[in-house]
């Protein structure tokens, strides 16, 4: 097996929530595992007066689980974060005593410190193993 063969890679786009990747049985991938999608757009953090970056780095699109597994190829769905309830609960009673801010309009908001970007996916786009 060669490294590309070691890679998966978004086959096929069956609906909103579903999707088929490269790699199968053979890879020893099994109903219930976990992927993500590599989002190939980092995030870059820069001086919005001087434009000077700061720091870049990467997150995935989504976070994948595996329904069905098949010589070749499997096919998973969206999921959602495992654990969260916890994590909900902790994010509620820490912004108990937040303030709103005022955000002037046109301003772009966006979570850069989250985990996925939730960006269009695409065939070809390369998944990996979610192993913790």
């Amino acid at each position: 097996m060669t490294k590309e063969d070691s890679k998966f890679y978004i086959s096929n786009i069956l609906n909103s929530t579903d999707i088929l990747m490269t790699g199968g049985k053979e890879s020893s991938i099994k109903s219930g595992d976990f992927f993500d999608i590599i989002d190939d757009k980092p995030v870059i953090i820069s001086n919005p007066k001087t434009g000077e970056e700061i720091t870049r780095y990467n997150r995935f699109k989504y976070k994948m689980r595996v329904t069905d597994v098949y010589d070749g190829y499997s096919k998973l769905t969206a999921s959602s974060l495992t654990g969260t309830s916890s994590l909900i609960n902790k994010s509620i009673a820490a912004g108990l005593d937040k303030k709103h801010l005022n955000i002037a309009n046109n301003t772009k908001v966006q979570d850069v410190h989250s985990r996925y970007s939730y960006n269009a996916i695409s065939v070809g786009d390369e998944l990996v193993k979610d192993n913790s």
